[in-house]
């Protein structure tokens, strides 16, 4: 990807009511933060705004500004700026007189959730851990944020591989949730596809398949087709044919998932480009198009690497399907040439004895075994 592209991407700009990616930026003549299609997107999101709108020229609200920079810049897929602005937050809230314990733990919730989208999910964890114990201090242990940043915690312990305690947190949360909130309530069906993927994770197909299915109609209705969370859980039902070896029909699912998310979220953002590794993976394996794939894998790991950096677990992940997709072709030096880097980026970010680094290094002791 050329150095004109990667800016392109770094300057994705999204309307902060309908959510569409900007060509031409309207900001808030006020806060100069805002971003909007038009007046009238403007206009329909003032009721939410107008709490948070304040004068750019007014120093004493830089914390104020700060928050809605880090969230414009998350809402964007820019997780590394993001992050960045979130920890000058904390630290100005940390060093006021007066402490403002919802702002501080919210900053910290989105702080745990940049760390996390960046792969970066043991000091996701601690961040997690910190917020918890003070929600439970000051909401209790029943309370909704307090009960969602649980489910956060057991997110980041699903990806370390540590599936037996994230399972237990999900389930007993889960069973919370659907007797506090109700079991249509969007954090319960977050978590509810949460535990969905920590089983698909360690094998138990069937029950992830039906907890992905009941989630997807429950969000269509309650959310609406085109909603984030009910895109997430389009392309968890597409994961679950794709195991089932029905690439066809993955393949279908995935497309209209990826059209979908192109229009809400656009073309660069991680889940757009992670949605388009599905759809290359559809094209891999015996009797598919492996050339295909191979193209896809390429075109679309290089646009991850410009957005979410070359460790990062989606551009990991999308170069494991291009090493299997050069097996396949017998291209079996280029493979193992993809599996060395692999592990390598595997074993400084998850460790040695993570299960993802072993399987990699399993798949390289046996390409070296055969001397390929």
């Amino acid at each position: 990807m050329s150095d004109n592209s990667v800016k392109v991407v770094s300057l994705v700009v999204r309307c902060l009511f309908c959510i569409k990616v900007l060509e031409e930026v309207n900001k808030c003549s006020r806060c100069r933060t805002a971003t909007y299609c038009d007046r009238e997107c403007q206009r329909k999101h003032w009721k939410v705004h107008k709490n948070s709108c304040q004068d750019s020229n007014n120093n004493e609200d830089s914390n104020e500004k700060l928050r809605m920079k880090a969230e414009n810049n998350f809402n964007q897929g820019s997780y590394n700026k993001a992050e960045k602005l979130y920890l000058k937050l904390l630290g100005n809230l940390s060093d006021s007189e007066e402490k403002d314990f919802p702002l501080i733990t919210h900053a910290m919730i989105n702080l745990g959730t940049c760390y996390e989208s960046q792969g970066k999910f043991k000091d996701a964890e601690g961040v997690y851990k910190l917020c918890l114990d003070s929600r439970k201090e000051i909401l209790g242990d029943e309370h909704a944020y307090t009960l969602n940043t649980v489910t956060l915690l057991a997110n980041t312990l699903s990806q370390q591989g540590k599936f037996s305690e994230a399972e237990s947190l999900y389930r007993d949360n889960l069973a919370k949730q659907k007797q506090i909130l109700g079991e249509d309530h969007i954090q319960t069906l977050t978590t509810a596809t949460s535990l969905a993927t920590c089983c698909a994770k360690q094998g138990k197909r069937a029950e992830a398949q039906q907890l992905f299915l009941q989630c997807y109609e429950q969000e269509k209705q309650s959310l609406g087709p085109n909603h984030v969370n009910t895109l997430d859980n389009m392309k968890n039902v597409g994961n679950t044919f794709l195991e089932e070896g029905n690439n066809d029909e993955a393949r279908r699912i995935y497309k209209d998932c990826y059209e979908r998310q192109k229009s809400v979220l656009g073309a660069t953002h991680p889940k757009t480009l992670s949605t388009m590794t599905s759809i290359a993976m559809t094209y891999c394996g015996l009797n598919q198009d492996n050339q295909q794939a191979e193209r896809l894998h390429k075109e679309n790991i290089e646009k991850q690497k410009a957005v979410l950096g070359e460790s990062h677990p989606d551009t990991i992940l999308s170069m494991m399907n291009l090493a299997n997709a050069y097996k396949l072709q017998f291209k079996m030096k280029e493979a193992k040439d993809i599996y060395e880097q692999i592990v390598d980026k595997q074993t400084r970010m998850f460790g040695e004895n993570h299960p993802n680094t072993q399987m990699t290094k399993f798949n390289l002791a046996i390409m070296s075994k055969m001397n390929l």
